[in-house]
């Protein structure tokens, strides 16, 4: 892992981001002490899903399954309906719905 100062970062900023974009990771220190980390997004992205994945996954195995779905599709969607409703009844257009994929 490469470190550059602030103001290094700040002179160099463009060639820094050509590094990352080549995989390399950049720790910026001010006054010798490391304050940001800059690395690709696509290294970011990963990290974030795998937490993600991971908390999912540890909720899941904590909940005993029972077979059966314990929720309908309204009561997912309940807040948002009652907004709308509350919308289309002031004469405002309500929010669209992403549909469940």
């Amino acid at each position: 892992m490469k470190s550059v100062s602030a103001a290094e970062a700040s002179r160099h900023f463009s060639s820094l981001l050509r590094e990352v974009s080549c995989g390399v990771r950049i720790t910026v220190t001010l006054r010798g002490k490391p304050v940001a980390t800059i690395s690709g997004a696509d290294l970011v992205e990963h990290k974030e899903r795998a937490a993600a994945r991971h908390a999912l996954l540890s909720r899941l195995r904590a909940t005993t399954a029972t077979g059966t779905r314990g929720w309908s599709r309204i009561e997912i969607h309940r807040d948002a309906l009652l907004a709308d409703w509350e919308l289309a009844v002031n004469g405002q257009a309500p929010f669209s719905i992403d549909p469940l994929r």
